[in-house]
């Protein structure tokens, strides 16, 4: 894999995706040995901080955080795998090269 090529951007964003969803599993965990996770140190929240409600806490609060971040980093690397295929189906070999001349 040469530097700056499609399929190096692709892991950077990829690695970049996985570092956060790691740093976000180790705050709730942390929250979570600390003794309990109050409104002001979760994060992330369970539900959107729009709508009305106590933030979970407990066994339950802190299995349904992790689950809401596995699913959130799934779809974001979906997309990312996604559009990098459509990046490299348009740029690629029998892509769309007519609409970038070669003079």
């Amino acid at each position: 894999m040469s530097c700056l090529s499609l399929a190096f951007w692709e892991d950077v964003v990829v690695r970049f995706i996985i570092l956060i969803a790691v740093t976000a599993l180790l705050r709730v965990l942390i929250a979570w040995f600390a003794g309990g996770a109050g409104p002001t140190v979760w994060w992330p929240p369970v539900r959107a901080p729009w709508t009305a409600g106590a933030t979970p806490q407990g066994g339950a609060g802190i299995l349904a955080a992790v689950l809401e971040i596995l699913i959130w980093v799934a779809w974001t690397l979906f997309f990312v795998y996604l559009v990098f295929a459509l990046i490299a189906c348009l740029l690629g070999a029998g892509g769309a090269w007519h609409f970038f001349p070669r003079y």
